[in-house]
């Protein structure tokens, strides 16, 4: 085929969605753990969508159109003390399951659309636990 295909017009992308995409090559590439990658994303997008602060994941949430259980579960899950891959040290080591880093990965994609998807000024349909796989 000797024709591009036109971008897609529901996807624009932003320093926002430069900066996560980036975090999320990193994890694709063995360069960076998921736990840590996935912290960075929600961070960012509470400080971008939910003015930072407390509440800043709710109103996140609102303002993408994103089930707050996600982001919650992010953070959770962000949270564990895993002695290999865990952004954080601590006394009881918990180890993630495979499932749970798939999760991450996955919820971290979708993130990172909605974010260009917003931009864009797309349409969006509200996000919820069901559009990722279980844990």
């Amino acid at each position: 085929n000797g024709v591009y295909p036109k971008p897609d017009a529901a996807f624009v992308t932003t320093p926002l969605t430069d900066r996560l995409a980036e975090r999320l090559r990193l994890v694709r590439d063995g360069e960076a753990e998921v736990p840590a990658a996935a912290y960075t994303v929600l961070t960012a997008l509470e400080a971008d969508y939910g003015g930072g602060g407390k509440g800043a994941r709710r109103r996140a949430a609102v303002v993408m159109s994103v089930d707050l259980k996600i982001l919650r579960t992010i953070g959770d899950l962000t949270d564990r003390r895993d002695p290999d891959v865990g952004r954080k040290a601590g006394t009881t080591p918990v180890p993630f399951t495979a499932a749970e880093l798939r999760w991450l990965r996955d919820a971290m994609e979708m993130l990172i659309r909605r974010t260009g998807e917003l931009a864009a000024g797309a349409p969006v349909r509200q996000l919820s636990m069901s559009d990722l796989p279980s844990l």
